[in-house]
């Protein structure tokens, strides 16, 4: 085995972690607002599932569709991406929200991506988000789906492309609302390379991108590569849709400074962005449990159109 290929196996293993890396409280898995189609005891048989349904060309284009057999109109799809730092993770692992999206009157709808691990860039993955989306554009008949708008949410990785996807891409279904969280924002920060594991960020930075960057001193003497700002959040504020965010004060994979400059940038461009944070957690958020359950009302409230929040976060 080459260098090359140990590094990968290395950093596909010490990154299994990242795959599911949200666990939410049960609290969170039944929150409820008063919908006209929702429902407060959906049974499996009051469910529709469709499992693997083919989007696009590739292995890794499947969709996971749910929904209450008791939808009575078209209701707002939300299209859930999974984390597992571009190298590996799977739509099952977005089965944690699904509960929530349909007793909420939303169809769930979890999407596999290519990865790193299949040779592709950032840019392949934003294909995959377009093509999934075209894909549930063309079900107008098949599917009770509001074609008018969707809604993404995003872990980690997932939020990352998310985000990255509504700011700089056009979809075929205008995109009312994204839930991001913990999501890694801005490659040009200087502290992102050399935080937590240096040889893994560096390596999974290049083969995000496709650059050849040997060491974090060559950023610092030559720049960073264009296609490192073209895939960091931040540099696409100007097209930003409205955002609820999340992240952790003790995050091990993202520095602080990550969402400190972020955040600032927000601040100087009047982003519609809001962010919470975790005060007691890292990038699992599991140590807040209460605020994650309220995140997701806010959530609801935010996809209604209600701004009337009465929602307090102890940050």
């Amino acid at each position: 085995m080459n260098q090359y290929k140990k590094l990968f196996v290395f950093v596909a293993l010490t990154l299994a972690s990242c795959q599911s890396a949200i666990s939410i409280p049960s609290s969170v898995e039944n929150v409820s607002s008063n919908f006209t189609n929702s429902s407060s005891s959906l049974s499996s048989a009051s469910v529709v599932n469709e499992q693997n349904v083919i989007y696009g060309f590739h292995e890794r284009h499947t969709l996971d569709i749910s929904y209450s057999s008791q939808l009575n109109e078209d209701a707002t799809a939300i299209l859930l991406i999974h984390g597992g730092s571009w190298i590996g993770g799977d739509k099952s692992s977005m089965l944690k929200y699904r509960q929530s999206v349909i007793e909420n009157g939303y169809v769930y709808i979890a999407m596999n991506y290519r990865l790193i691990s299949n040779q592709s860039t950032y840019l392949d993955m934003l294909e995959d988000l377009d093509l999934a989306i075209r894909y549930i554009k063309n079900q107008t008949t098949n599917m009770p789906i509001d074609m008018n708008q969707i809604v993404l949410l995003g872990e980690s990785a997932g939020a990352h492309l998310a985000m990255l996807y509504s700011y700089r891409n056009t979809s075929p279904i205008p995109i009312q609302f994204l839930l991001a969280l913990v999501p890694p924002v801005d490659f040009t920060d200087p502290n992102y390379i050399n935080f937590g594991n240096p040889t893994n960020q560096l390596f999974l930075a290049n083969q995000l991108m496709q650059t050849t960057v040997t060491s974090p001193n060559e950023l610092i003497e030559n720049g960073y590569p264009q296609s490192w700002l073209d895939a960091s959040p931040i540099h696409h504020l100007d097209g930003a849709i409205p955002t609820l965010m999340a992240y952790g004060a003790f995050d091990e994979l993202i520095p602080q400074s990550n969402y400190e400059r972020f955040l600032a940038k927000v601040d100087e461009l009047e982003a519609p962005i809001e962010a919470i944070r975790f005060p007691n957690s890292g990038h699992a958020l599991d140590n807040d449990p209460l605020i994650l359950n309220d995140l997701f009302s806010l959530f609801y409230q935010r996809i209604a159109n209600d701004n009337t929040s009465i929602i307090s976060f102890d940050n």
